[in-house]
Parts: structure tokens; C-alpha cells; sequence
């Protein structure tokens, strides 16, 4: 018997907590995820899912402080915390 997690249908964007792809964001079918792999579940159901994972991808996660030798780094935490562009706010 393993952790409990959020069980939904809602779409939802994974990213994985460490990778080295310059493209950490993608959606999958799946809705089953873990430690090692996050949800981000956007309150706002009327959103472009698939152009707020692009707009994710493009964002310099570097500069935010999320990237540690060449490995992207994501925690929950971190991700709910972070202060994105103002131009993000269409997804609010």
C-alpha cells in the first residue's frame, strides 16, 4: 500500500521532479503520477492546457533557480511558489 495522491480526470501538465530535458512539461493520457513525477492541476478549466505547457517549457527555469548542474530540479513546493511572467496571468 503506497501514499495516497490526488485521483481526478481534470487535465493536468507533469513535469518530472529531476530531469536534464530542456523540455521538462508534457501531458500524457495517464492519471497516475508520484513523487518523481508532479501534477500541476490549473484551477482555470478553460484553459489551453497544450499552450500553457509550451509557455512552461519556455520560461528560463534556470533563472529562476530551478536548474543545478545542467539537471532541472522541480519541487512542489518550489513549482507553487515560484513567481511567473505577467503574462501568465490569462490562466488564472
Amino acid at each position: 500500500m503506497g501514499r495516497d495522491f490526488y485521483v481526478s480526470n481534470d487535465p493536468r501538465i507533469y513535469v518530472n521532479a529531476k530531469t536534464r530535458n530542456h523540455q521538462p512539461f508534457f501531458i500524457h493520457k495517464s492519471i497516475y503520477y508520484d513523487g518523481s513525477i508532479l501534477g500541476i492541476f490549473p484551477k482555470n478549466k478553460n484553459i489551453d492546457i497544450y499552450e500553457l505547457k509550451d509557455m512552461l517549457n519556455k520560461l528560463d527555469w534556470e533563472e529562476l533557480g530551478f536548474v543545478c548542474d545542467g539537471r532541472y530540479i522541480f519541487t512542489q513546493k518550489k513549482l507553487e511558489n515560484v513567481i511567473l511572467p505577467e503574462y501568465f496571468k490569462k490562466f488564472i
